[in-house]
């Protein structure tokens, strides 16, 4: 219970996250951002701000990286990103 942190990077292979429900903010961060797209179900709400998109409900669908590696995630608030190494 409580607001969910996921930390990802590219090279991480495929993993799942369901952030769950309540009033928690529930984020996933793209550390070392590289090359990636996301899809969504239902992006409709999805408000980005500089490094961030903040989702007016909770966000379903998946993220794919450049070297394959993929993110399926659901009922999530918050996207972050920062690039670097």
């Amino acid at each position: 219970m409580g607001a969910d942190l996921f930390v990802v990077a590219m090279g991480g292979g495929h993993d799942h996250f369901e952030g769950g429900t309540g009033a928690w903010t529930d984020t996933i961060h793209v550390d070392g951002a590289g090359h990636w797209t996301i899809s969504l179900d239902n992006p409709g709400g999805a408000v980005p701000f500089g490094s961030e998109i903040d989702f007016s409900a909770p966000a379903s669908r998946h993220i794919q990286f450049a070297d394959g590696g993929e993110i399926d995630f659901q009922q999530i608030e918050r996207l972050t990103w920062s690039f670097g190494p």
